[in-house]
């Protein structure tokens, strides 16, 4: 059927309450305030405290550690989740390409060793980024039913 497996469970990710995780997560991951950064935190003192080696070696580390992550985790679930979604002619795909295009405008850099090494991935995520608009507001997802909860 159309259930999802993520992690130990399966959920029925379009018809609700399914959708709405799907639907509520893309959103989530979209909002600016919850999205990583590529620059290591470093405090005022250290900002001050003439470590600037320090500061731009901890900088490259975390930047590397990021860029592994956003290649080995998060684009390979998404690029599955894609495959899946199209699979069972989901309505809730074009949500997740707004997730991905927003994840390649952010992440270009970060992404570039995964797309050299993946050609076929490079041509089919420049496609959707094409015909995408660029900044416009996310799409309002289709209906999916009754809500089961408000809050």
């Amino acid at each position: 059927g159309a259930h999802l497996a993520v992690g130990s469970v399966s959920i029925n990710a379009l018809s609700p309450p399914g959708a709405y995780v799907m639907l509520d997560t893309f959103a989530i991951l979209q909002c600016r305030e919850m999205r990583l950064s590529t620059r290591a935190p470093v405090s005022e003192e250290e900002e001050e405290g003439g470590t600037e080696a320090l500061n731009e070696l901890t900088r490259r580390v975390y930047a590397e550690m990021f860029q592994k992550h956003i290649e080995h985790s998060v684009i390979p679930v998404i690029i599955d989740l894609k495959r899946w979604l199209r699979k069972h002619k989901s309505p809730y795909i074009r949500q997740l390409e707004e997730y991905l295009q927003m994840l390649m405008r952010e992440y270009k850099n970060e992404l570039q060793n995964m797309l050299a090494a993946d050609p076929q991935l490079a041509v089919e995520l420049q496609y959707d980024l094409n015909r995408r608009p660029q900044n416009g507001p996310m799409a309002p997802p289709p209906p999916v039913g009754r809500r089961l909860s408000t809050g």
